[in-house]
């Protein structure tokens, strides 16, 4: 997914001549659905069985990735904003659904930890996955990266599939989305806590979403560079979160 998320801005600006406009669209796209769909995704976490949830929306990501390979002029742009609209309403059930299935396989006390491990291979991720991005795109255009996204879905899909089973969700009736959502709001509404967490994680992504389409422009139309260097000057970006999760474990002891 990172492969993706640091090709698809420079496959903007840079192979379809996008505008600034349309390349802050092609970021926007990628947020909104969080905000707009996030909650509700957590509704689902909580209702449906966790591992079937996260194998359909897996493939239904790699499916959807597909209509880029048809991408080839700034006119057809909307597609790309549709594909990567589809992919985040898709990843707002991955992320909580992931998440509410690995704290079922460890011990209570080892959660600490596994936040940490969860940090720092999403830092490993990132770290990897920006310069591949840029590589990726440079040798083998936005096809390549299609695929090779799609691919890691399906692989993920089907180590969920062969593994352990998940217990069933603590509250398997079906999903009442405008009540159960309410629930939520009411539970971080009561928290103190809560409420500085929403509000701080709100003002980092406000800052990163905007950091992030103005840096690909800076970079291709300032500093004149390509993909391969778009890409490892994002990647770069997560040395601070992998050190981030390494030390996770001794901050909180």
């Amino acid at each position: 997914s990172y492969v993706t998320t640091v090709a698809l801005p420079s496959l903007a600006v840079v192979t379809l001549q996008a505008s600034t406009t349309e390349a802050g669209l092609v970021s926007a796209a990628r947020w909104l659905p969080y905000l707009l769909f996030g909650l509700v995704a957590g509704v689902l976490v909580d209702r449906w069985e966790r591992r079937r949830l996260l194998v359909c929306v897996l493939v239904l990501q790699a499916a959807a990735l597909l209509p880029l390979l048809v991408v080839e002029s700034v006119d057809e742009i909307g597609i790309v904003l549709a594909v990567v609209v589809v992919e985040s309403v898709l990843g707002t059930v991955v992320e909580p659904g992931r998440a509410a299935a690995a704290v079922h396989l460890v011990p209570r006390a080892a959660l600490v930890a596994l936040n940490g491990a969860f940090g720092t291979l999403s830092g490993l991720a990132r770290l990897v996955g920006g310069p591949l991005g840029g590589l990726v795109l440079a040798l083998g255009g936005a096809d390549a990266v299609v695929l090779a996204d799609a691919v890691t879905f399906i692989g993920c899909a089907a180590l969920l599939a062969t593994g352990r089973r998940l217990p069933a969700p603590a509250r398997a009736a079906p999903p009442r989305l405008l009540a159960d959502w309410a629930e939520g709001m009411a539970l971080i509404k009561a928290s103190p806590v809560l409420r500085r967490v929403l509000g701080v994680t709100a003002c980092t992504a406000l800052a990163q979403g905007g950091f992030v389409v103005l840096f690909v422009l800076f970079a291709v139309r300032d500093l004149g560079v390509g993909d391969p260097e778009i890409g490892l000057l994002r990647g770069v970006q997560a040395i601070g979160a992998v050190a981030g999760g390494v030390l996770l474990g001794a901050f909180v002891r």
